[in-house]
């Protein structure tokens, strides 16, 4: 998809990023119950600023999500990449590659020396 903006998420994000969540994990890979599309996106788990969207002309259609792997000292240098979404429609067009590329690029650009990922 050559229209496709690889961007840092916005708070007006926030209700596009909770319907895509909820459509676009199946749930046999869900860890924990889905939560619906009505909950907030960025309240209590996630960060505005940790969030990097895939937008189409018609609207958000990926994400990856990038945190600390863990909250010591010790691990300052290691991110991990959280969790990456594409929807179901915009399947098959590279956006995850996209999506994976932005993020290692965030990565480096916050000095990471290790970006982790686990797949499921």
């Amino acid at each position: 998809m050559s229209d496709v903006v690889i961007r840092s998420a916005t708070i007006d994000d926030d209700r596009a990023l909770a319907e895509l969540d909820a459509t676009a994990w199946p749930i046999e890979l869900q860890v924990t119950p889905p939560r619906p599309a009505t909950e907030p996106f960025f309240e209590g788990r996630r960060d505005v600023g940790d969030v990097i969207v895939a937008e189409a002309p018609a609207g958000i259609v990926g994400y990856a999500h990038i945190v600390r792997h863990m909250g010591i000292e010790a691990n300052a240098h290691v991110l991990h990449l959280n969790s990456l979404a594409v929807s179901p429609t915009a399947r098959g067009l590279g956006l995850g590659d996209q999506l994976v590329e932005a993020t290692i690029a965030e990565a480096r650009r916050r000095g990471a020396r290790k970006l982790g990922l686990r797949a499921l």
